[in-house]
């Protein structure tokens, strides 16, 4: 936790590798005219090599090799993310500032990466159903399915009516899954009253779910089109998709880089204060604009905004409120665990000014923020 410059680099599709190192080695020379502490030599690794798992503890490009690893995606696997390790790795790193972060700069490349279908384990489609941005590939995936059964998607209150007995039980046929975690069929509807009865038969499809325990979604037509469609092969193979996945490949990628440094700590007043705190964040964000003049494609996410606004009163404030954060926060999980005789560190511990910014902390929005913090981790009471 602390302010953070995220930034991802990606090569033109035409560049080679040898061009990519050319270019690399180009921006590590800038590196080296900046008031950085140090620059590395710019390595290149590939195969196992490139694996941070199977370095060494010692190995001064171990943070690099995490930080090249690519987040995957499996869309038939909702909420499900995968690391893979890059088969080729060229990469420098940079110690911007005493109590910041290193900052890597690199390119790799990904071979292929085959997802195999994952039948014994509950789905979680319930996730797509969130914030609309959550899983697009998988939410075009659950949204293709509803179209083509011409399904709707049923509150999740449903379980509770369903455990009152509102529903009858199946009134024709019944399609299960090979590995039994979804089922379709035909269900009598609400129970109305002792004279009227049963609403119209439905048809009712159930993905077991490991998030919500089930989904439930109703076919919109008539019981007897959902019949018909409920003993189509076809509804019975997508049902068993759904339900258990099916492979799926994350293709090969060359010449991308995401990775981020965290320089708030060297705003520490022991380590130099804001002129330290500002030689570390201006010179990573340096680094990102002479690569962009290179030809690479940078994209920067500060959170200081001084990459967007090159206002050096933003970046103050900005460093301001991160630092009042952190060290209100840490006040009130000391209070919350110390009742526990538990103990919390962090890089704010021994700062001449935590007081302050414990102090600065309880105002304002901050202030409500904490206060919220303190409430959701304060431990029950004793017996």
């Amino acid at each position: 936790m602390g302010l953070t410059i995220h930034y991802t680099i990606t090569a033109p599709a035409n560049w080679t590798p040898e061009s990519i190192r050319a270019k690399l080695e180009e921006a590590r020379q800038f590196a080296k005219t900046l008031p950085v502490v140090e620059v590395s030599e710019l390595a290149t690794f590939t195969g196992k090599d490139a694996e941070f798992r199977r370095g060494r503890e010692d190995d001064e490009f171990r943070w690099a090799k995490i930080q090249g690893q690519r987040s995957i995606l499996n869309p038939w696997e909702p909420g499900t993310h995968g690391s893979q390790s890059p088969a080729t790795m060229t990469v420098f790193s940079v110690y911007p500032a005493e109590g910041s972060e290193e900052a890597n700069f690199g390119l790799c490349s990904f071979t292929e990466h085959v997802w195999k279908a994952v039948s014994d384990s509950d789905p979680a489609w319930s996730l797509v159903f969130g914030k609309r941005n959550n899983y697009p590939e998988s939410r075009k995936i659950i949204r293709a399915f509803m179209r083509r059964w011409n399904l709707k998607k049923l509150p999740p209150d449903l379980k509770h009516s369903w455990s009152r007995h509102r529903f009858g039980g199946s009134t024709g046929i019944g399609v299960y899954t090979d590995n039994g975690h979804a089922h379709a069929s035909i269900q009598r509807g609400h129970y109305r009253s002792h004279r009227k009865g049963y609403a119209g038969a439905f048809g009712l499809v159930t993905i077991d779910d490991r998030m919500k325990d089930h989904l439930y979604f109703k076919h919109q037509g008539s019981a007897e089109e959902a019949e018909r469609a409920f003993a189509s092969p076809e509804f019975r193979a997508d049902l068993n998709r759904m339900a258990g996945g099916e492979d799926f490949i994350t293709p090969a990628a060359n010449g991308q880089w995401g990775s981020f440094c965290k320089t708030q700590y060297a705003h520490d007043p022991k380590l130099g204060g804001w002129g330290n705190f500002v030689r570390a964040h201006l010179s990573v964000l340096a680094i990102a604009e002479k690569m962009r003049k290179l030809g690479f494609k940078v994209d920067v996410s500060d959170e200081g905004h001084f990459w967007e606004t090159r206002d050096f009163k933003v970046l103050s404030k900005n460093i301001g409120e991160y630092d009042a954060f952190i060290a209100g926060m840490m006040g009130v999980m000391k209070d919350a665990v110390g009742e526990k005789g538990l103990q919390v560190e962090s890089a704010m511990d021994g700062r001449q000014d935590f007081e302050r910014l414990e102090m600065q902390a309880q105002k304002g929005q901050i202030g409500e923020t904490l206060k919220k913090l303190a409430a959701a981790i304060k431990p029950p009471p004793s017996k």
